[in-house]
């Protein structure tokens, strides 16, 4: 009996411990910033020890690479040093996978996600969003 007691037991640690990592995903929207007209969303998914950031934008530059990172802050008192470095949008798109990361350390209230006019004007911010603090 003891043995059926320590499987179910193990079971449902284990079912715990995979629903805890499935949280999300966890969706926002991005603002423009400096008259750009730029908006967006943002979807973060947790995948296992990783989590995936899936960005989609409107009215982005045409043919430009723009920089995009998570930064410590929020949109209206970022750390100018990024924190974690997302891939260029490229034709209002960019899909990062952050390795070794969970949602819960990003949704903490104190990240955001912003978007540079393009890589030759890194200074000048297109469009960001508040990463939402977890319920």
């Amino acid at each position: 009996m003891s043995l059926r007691i320590a499987a179910a037991t193990a079971a449902l640690v284990l079912a715990t411990s995979t629903f805890a990592l499935a949280a999300g995903p966890v969706k926002f929207t991005l603002h423009p910033q400096n008259h750009s007209g730029e908006t967006g969303y943002v979807t973060m998914t947790q995948d296992g020890d990783n989590v995936v950031v899936a960005v989609t934008t409107t009215n982005a530059p045409d043919a430009t690479a723009q920089p995009i990172h998570i930064h410590k802050g929020t949109c209206d008192t970022l750390d100018p040093k990024p924190t974690y470095p997302l891939t260029t949008l490229q034709g209002g798109t960019s899909t990062t996978t952050l390795k070794g990361l969970t949602l819960a350390q990003l949704e903490d209230g104190n990240f955001a996600i912003n978007i540079h006019h393009s890589t030759s004007d890194v200074p000048t911010y297109y469009a960001c969003g508040n990463i939402p603090k977890a319920k």
